[in-house]
């Protein structure tokens, strides 16, 4: 019986790496909420964890970390932000705080079952290599069906508001499509198994540095990473220089960890990430002016160009953040957690702010932006100081999360739970040896 809740507990530890990888396929739908089938995973992880180990489920609670604590009781003390809103928004739909929550709670499921499991997170990492793995080929899949004039998708099985498909203008395809008309997209943009090409390319980023971190790279990890550069090059997404970016971090970080920079150069090895970071953040804020090469050549033109705050598309994000910022002014304490997109259609007839932080703020006022602010310096600081390399490079997937929630607003998605429950579970490790060793 032993062996096999040990299996059952590797299993399960693979399908969460695997099913974070995704944010498409969900099993039911809450109001207006769809639930994930990564959610319902670890809903069903916890019961599991109830009937045969609470006492490792509890000593998980125990040792939550103080920072996600601040964090989540501003997040129930935004209710009464709520409330204070609703007072002088009639018609406030009150249910979708109840309905984050939800979210939240199963979101938690998958971050404590990823602390519980961690002994078998190299199980994990397999799961999360395998679904960067199938992503990569839906992406070439959608590029092939695109490039004949149809399309790949699983909105025909899995239908949701803001699923985003490219086909060609004009091409018959759209007639299958016609209700979703205006989420079409009439150029090529990678996103696998995600609703748009922003989500898929913060977590391909996310999966490369954690999977990278753990398992030593293969021929097969490069050419997975040529292709997938490729593709998301092709896509003209201004997420592509984040996504250059932090590999050159990572790959930056590993060369310099290996030598005694401070003893052969009189710097610190942070020093110099910091600088080589900065450096490569300001190199590709530059806008190309002009390029006429192929169109891989031209996907990363329009990068660059994507990645310019001058840009068409980026004004209108623009527009969206000064509107976000105007009305936190009029709710300096905050509207509720999960109610930034409602009361922002209420207010100027826009729906998001673009901008993780401004919507924290929106929601959660100044003192859960702190909160928030908080969460990520712990977690960041916590890998650093306390796990050894090479898994310390796990640290840079957090900052990645952090860059993508900042640039495009991409929020708690399941690969960023994934990445805080391993962060927490390094440091819980650290010191379990620390006592051990002690004792």
């Amino acid at each position: 019986m032993i062996v096999r809740k040990s299996r059952i507990k590797q299993i399960i530890s693979y399908l969460i790496g695997l099913l974070a990888v995704q944010n498409v396929i969900y099993v039911f739908k809450i109001s207006n909420t769809y639930i994930n089938i990564e959610l319902f995973l670890g809903f069903i992880s916890i019961v599991f964890l109830m009937m045969f180990d609470r006492k490792a489920l509890f000593e998980a609670l125990r040792k939550t970390d103080k920072s996600l604590k601040w964090y989540l009781l501003s997040i129930v003390l935004s209710f009464l932000f709520l409330i204070n809103y609703a007072m002088f928004n009639q018609g406030t739909r009150i249910i979708s705080f109840f309905n984050g929550l939800i979210s939240l709670l199963l979101s938690l499921s998958v971050y404590y079952s990823v602390i519980v499991y961690r002994r078998y997170r190299l199980s994990m990492v397999k799961g999360l290599w395998h679904g960067l793995i199938i992503n990569t080929i839906v992406s070439v899949l959608q590029l092939v069906m695109f490039n004949i004039g149809s399309y790949f998708s699983l909105y025909d099985w899995f239908p949701e508001e803001f699923y985003y498909v490219s086909i060609k203008w004009g091409m018959p395809g759209t007639v299958h499509l016609s209700d979703i008309q205006e989420w079409l997209i009439y150029s090529y943009r990678a996103s696998g198994l995600y609703l748009e090409c922003s989500y898929f390319v913060a977590s391909m980023t996310c999966v490369l540095i954690i999977c990278w971190s753990y398992r030593k790279a293969k021929i097969v990890d490069y050419f997975l990473l040529l292709v997938l550069t490729i593709l998301i090059s092709m896509s003209g997404s201004g997420n592509f220089v984040i996504y250059v970016a932090i590999l050159l971090m990572y790959f930056s970080y590993t060369f310099i960890s290996k030598i005694n920079i401070k003893r052969n150069f009189g710097i610190s090895k942070y020093s110099v990430f910091i600088i080589v970071g900065a450096l490569l953040v300001i190199a590709f804020a530059i806008k190309e002016k002009y390029i006429d090469l192929t169109e891989i050549i031209s996907g990363i033109e329009e990068s660059v160009i994507g990645a310019n705050i001058s840009d068409e598309g980026n004004n209108e994000r623009l527009t969206f953040m000064i509107a976000a910022f105007h009305f936190y002014l009029t709710y300096p304490i905050g509207v509720g957690y999960n109610m930034a997109s409602n009361a922002l259609r209420a207010y100027s007839s826009t729906y998001a702010a673009f901008n993780y932080f401004l919507t924290v703020l929106i929601e959660l006022g100044p003192i859960g932006l702190l909160a928030y602010l908080n969460l990520w310096q712990k977690n960041i600081t916590g890998v650093i100081k306390n796990v050894e390399l090479p898994r310390r490079a796990i640290f840079i997937g957090l900052l990645a999360a952090i860059f993508f929630q900042f640039a495009n607003g991409t929020g708690f998605t399941h690969i960023v739970w994934v990445l805080l429950g391993l962060s927490q579970a390094e440091r819980i490790d650290k010191k379990d040896r620390v006592v051990g060793t002690q004792e």
